[in-house]
């Protein structure tokens, strides 16, 4: 394989040995010979680092695969390293202990191209074992703008669906002051640079709700850091529905809904 890859998929693991193979084995059936891994395992103590083995052994003969192994460094850090080792033309996010539907990538890239867009996101299906929840987020049309002010009631986006043009990734990278909630940042910051940021209506990728699976666990700084971002970009954060609770919740998002994801 001589030729630079299609699609760059950024893995990071850190304790996935429960999930891992689902994860990878539904990237192996996208239909794409022009997919490169790019596996960073965040300092896993669990037997992660077996498996991943096991599938670069098995599968370097058919796909482009890099692998790091470092210390804990969590996973903001994680992410902007494998960014800086993809070499497709595109980007595509993936936890690994979560599932993308078959044709992922394939529709994907359609969209992308049909609307000349840098970014989008697609809907997810929420899963545990085999019983599926709801799907988010609760935007029930394809959107070629998304309308920025969207952002500052909160993240409705999916990271691990995230799918784009490598010099989105590249330009922005992650903010590595934020541990968590770091793709809230992320979109926040590529909608003011001005990229063309879409959303596809279509499951096209399965959430684990396992709060004790790979990248679940979060730490109290997760609504702490969305707080700090939607101010930062936004000035306030009266917006965010993570302040509210009850009725108050529930109004906000009937107003968001109504005006902002029309």
């Amino acid at each position: 394989m001589n030729n630079k890859p299609l699609i760059s998929v950024i893995i990071c693991v850190y304790n996935a040995d429960r999930y891992l193979l689902s994860a990878v084995e539904s990237l192996i059936i996208q239909g794409f010979n022009s997919i490169e891994f790019v596996i960073i395992n965040d300092g896993s103590t669990d037997s992660s680092e077996n498996i991943i083995r096991d599938f670069i052994s098995e599968n370097k003969e058919s796909f482009y695969i890099k692998y790091v192994r470092h210390e804990n460094k969590g996973l903001t850090k994680s992410l902007n390293l494998a960014i800086s080792m993809a070499e497709g033309k595109y980007i595509a996010r993936m936890d690994a202990d979560d599932i993308s539907h078959p044709r992922r990538f394939l529709e994907s890239i359609e969209f992308l191209e049909k609307n000349k867009l840098d970014l989008l996101s697609t809907k997810s299906t929420r899963f545990y074992e085999n019983k599926e929840y709801s799907s988010i987020p609760k935007i029930n049309a394809n959107k070629i703008k998304i309308n920025p002010e969207l952002m500052k009631f909160g993240n409705p986006f999916v990271h691990g669906s995230f799918f784009g043009k490598k010099e989105v990734f590249i330009n922005l990278k992650y903010d590595e002051e934020y541990r968590t909630a770091q793709d809230y940042d992320f979109l926040c910051r590529a909608f003011n640079a001005g990229y063309k940021i879409g959303y596809l209506n279509k499951e096209l990728y399965k959430l684990r709700v396992d709060i004790n699976s790979s990248g679940r666990n979060v730490n109290s700084k997760q609504s702490e850091n969305a707080k700090f971002i939607v101010k930062k970009h936004f000035k306030t954060d009266r917006y965010l529905l993570i302040n509210y609770k009850g009725i108050k919740r529930i109004i906000l998002s009937l107003y968001k809904r109504f005006f902002y994801e029309r």
